[in-house]
């Protein structure tokens, strides 16, 4: 593999990577790499994709390219951030080293919104989705669930410091939901404990992880499609167990 196929699919593994742990779908990931590396190479490109890892390689090469991914999250502006980058990449606008640049750039700065303004976010989802989903407008009730909203989400994208494991901060953040839904509850702050927690725990719920592993399992990315797919629903059961506890054990 000459020099320019090797900065092509090193540019394609960090752009790959980067929309990996932003939550992109696999048929964006394998796209985006193959437009990179058939494009500054002229030949055809070999790609898998994981969750855990991506491996590149270029057609009459017997070498393969390996990156392994350590985080996964949700980030739409880094997937944004990354699609505008290879179009102007594709439309030559941007030569393959400026792009490799700028990959690296995006790479190393993280976009996202801060802790507080996410933490916001949270309850203002929670209050509203518990509206849709009881088609109750009891304000107490409303009012209630943001705050506990709030706390859950808080605690969990807290923890991100201190543990990578998925399972563990949303065990966490919904036992800490439970609890203030109940408290809330008892102390008179809310009427409905079911209305409270349908709507405070949404933040919590791996919506996004759901429905990529759908459309991976449609477009025949079974291996990304399982895995989301049970990454999703163990989340969802540690989010159930830690509601199940506080509803049967916590008093006040």
């Amino acid at each position: 593999m000459n020099k320019k196929d090797t900065l092509a699919v090193n540019t394609g593994l960090i752009a790959g990577r980067i929309l990996i742990e932003g939550g992109s779908e696999m048929e964006r990931i394998n796209k985006t790499i193959k437009e990179i590396v058939n494009k500054a190479s002229d030949k055809d490109s070999q790609v898998f994709t994981s969750l855990t890892a991506i491996m590149v390689g270029v057609q009459d090469s017997s070498t393969m390219m390996f990156e392994q991914v350590e985080g996964r999250g949700i980030n739409l502006e880094k997937i944004y951030q990354v699609d505008i980058l290879v179009k102007q990449y594709i439309n030559d606008e941007l030569s393959l080293e400026e792009l490799y640049a700028r990959l690296k750039y995006l790479e190393k700065n993280i976009i996202d919104f801060s802790f507080l303004t996410k933490v916001a976010a949270a309850a203002v989802e929670s209050a509203f989705l518990m509206v849709i989903f009881t088609q109750s407008l009891a304000y107490n009730d409303m009012l209630w669930t943001g705050v506990v909203g709030a706390i859950g989400y808080a605690l969990a994208t807290y923890l991100l410091k201190y543990t990578k494991i998925p399972f563990i901060r949303e065990f966490l953040g919904s036992l800490a939901l439970g609890a203030a839904a109940l408290f809330g509850v008892r102390m008179g702050f809310a009427d409905n404990i079911n209305y409270v927690i349908i709507g405070a725990v949404m933040p919590l719920v791996p919506g996004v992880a759901i429905t990529n592993s759908i459309r991976d399992l449609i477009e025949g990315n079974l291996v990304s499609g399982i895995e989301r797919g049970f990454e999703a629903t163990l989340t969802i059961f540690a989010i159930v167990s830690a509601l199940a506890l506080v509803l049967q054990y916590v008093t006040f």
